[in-house]
């Protein structure tokens, strides 16, 4: 099952340590890490699928037994390794190969943020962290809203699902999943300057401006949102306000509430 675009290295394509970012990207990060901690017991058995460079495994793991990280990019996978706790295993191997070798009913959590986009088959991805999942644990996912009127697609990337798509992953005879969905904003809408910034990304992606390259990408971010600050080896928890997250609840609120994030919850009851 081909998963990725002939692509091995996504270095280019993701946050890595000692990179420049910008604030808002160092806060998206921190926020989806931190609300993953929030929703983990004590004392279980996680995975995350394309960690990498593994910036969110501290706080994910901390009381946890074990986190499993994997990653299909070598020099990411390094660093991860290097920045993560004892109770994480990180590896190098694809996400679907890790999951069709995985024992059945093995984790209480899988975490996928930032990369069904990149799988050719996101039915597949679906079922097999279905299958590996106990009774009562959770998929937590992050994708970008690609209803929202400034979306860029990035480069390899296949799909980027609405939330029909991914109930009807989920919808099975005897009702074993229920879903989720919230609409994450992290920038304020409300500030002129924003809406401004929002109006300009509209045009440029409405006429085919945006560059195609992540440095030409990232030449606008610096002219746009300024000073850019380097990525840290590791993310701090901070606990995640309640009306940072509006609740989705189809297609329609996708559209009418814009939401820059998208963030599902699949639970085996």
């Amino acid at each position: 099952m081909k998963s990725y675009k002939g692509i091995t290295d996504y270095s280019e394509y993701t946050e890595v340590s000692g990179k420049p970012i910008t604030q808002d990207q160092l806060y998206r990060m921190r926020h989806r890490y931190s609300w993953a901690k929030e929703l983990v017991n004590r004392d279980k058995i996680g995975l995350e699928l394309c960690c990498g460079s593994g910036q969110g495994l501290k706080i994910v793991s901390e009381n946890l037994d074990k986190l499993y990280a994997v990653d299909i990019t070598e020099s990411l996978i390094d660093q991860a390794n290097k920045n993560s706790p004892d109770n994480v295993i990180c590896s190098k191997v694809d996400a679907l190969t890790f999951l069709e070798n995985s024992e059945n009913e093995f984790f209480d959590f899988i975490i996928m943020f930032e990369c069904i986009y990149y799988f050719e088959s996101l039915e597949r991805l679906i079922d097999l962290a279905k299958k590996s999942l106990k009774p009562g644990g959770l998929i937590l996912l992050t994708w970008p809203n690609p209803l929202k009127k400034d979306f860029v697609k990035c480069e390899h990337t296949y799909c980027y699902p609405l939330i029909k798509e991914l109930k009807k992953f989920t919808q099975d005879e005897n009702k074993e999943f229920k879903t989720e969905f919230y609409g994450f904003e992290v920038l304020n809408k409300k500030s002129l300057l924003t809406s401004f910034k929002s109006k300009i990304k509209t045009l440029a992606v409405k006429f085919n401006l945006i560059p195609k390259t992540q440095k030409g990408r990232l030449f606008l971010k610096r002219i746009f949102q300024g000073k850019m600050i380097e990525m840290p080896n590791s993310l701090k928890y901070f606990a995640t306000d309640k009306n940072s997250l509006i609740e989705i609840k189809d297609d329609n609120d996708l559209k009418l509430k814009e939401p820059l994030v998208i963030y599902g919850i699949i639970k085996k009851i």
